[in-house]
């Protein structure tokens, strides 16, 4: 019974469905446009004006007036952290730094001799002291004349005399020594700075160093900000 009135009311459908599609083409309906209806996924996509910023970016700058002699690296070419930029050379800085160290080396040889010589001076105090007590003591049983006993206060005197001196200029010496070594340290940071490195991993976004050897010349830069080589964190 259930199988025979599945089958009436599929018969019926039928006959609706056939007889909508008569009236509509007989009554001139309008065609209406259909697709096919799939699984998938929607895009939408947004326009929209503006600019990239990098994480971090800086601008190395000359410190001194020196030249351009050599520029490993191009614009856009990523670079490691301490990587040479640009090498520069400063000739007055090389003279200052052979002058300093030939100074520093004179007043070494100096500070070597003062050294010894106020050793000797105090040995030789020590030497007139003993030999002022011995007078002394022979003046005082009679066995030495007052002129004896007065030479050998003199002698101390003077040897005294002379360790003071020496302690001083010692102490000049010593001082020059260590300014010296001061400013040697002073022209070697100075040195370090004519090798100008990326302060971290990045892209060289810019770099008019290399325009300051167009033509095989090295141009001399003064201090202030002539590199512009801006490198920017990579990420």
């Amino acid at each position: 019974m259930m199988r025979k009135n599945r089958k009436l009311y599929l018969g019926t459908g039928l006959l609706v469905a056939v007889l909508a599609a008569v009236l509509v083409h007989a009554g001139g309906g309008t065609a209406v446009e259909t697709v096919t209806v799939r699984r998938g996924a929607i895009t939408s996509t947004v326009e929209e004006t503006g600019y990239v910023q990098p994480a971090e970016d800086c601008t190395l700058y000359a410190t001194q007036a020196a030249r351009v002699v050599r520029v490993p690296v191009e614009a856009g070419q990523p670079v490691q952290k301490g990587q040479l930029l640009v090498e520069l050379e400063n000739p007055d800085l090389a003279v200052q730094v052979a002058e300093a160290r030939s100074r520093l080396s004179q007043a070494e040889a100096a500070l070597a001799g003062a050294r010894a010589a106020l050793e000797s001076g105090r040995l030789a105090l020590a030497e007139a002291e003993k030999d002022l007590e011995r007078v002394r003591k022979l003046w005082q049983a009679g066995a030495a004349t007052r002129a004896e006993y007065e030479r050998a206060q003199l002698e101390v005197q003077t040897r005294r005399q002379s360790v003071n001196e020496q302690e001083a200029l010692l102490a000049g010496t010593r001082d020059q020594v260590n300014s010296l070594q001061s400013l040697l340290r002073q022209l070697a940071a100075k040195e370090r700075q004519l090798a100008v490195t990326s302060p971290f991993a990045g892209v060289v976004i810019d770099l008019p160093a290399r325009r300051m050897q167009a033509g095989g010349h090295q141009r001399t830069t003064t201090p202030g900000p002539f590199l512009f080589s801006r490198c920017r964190r990579g990420k």
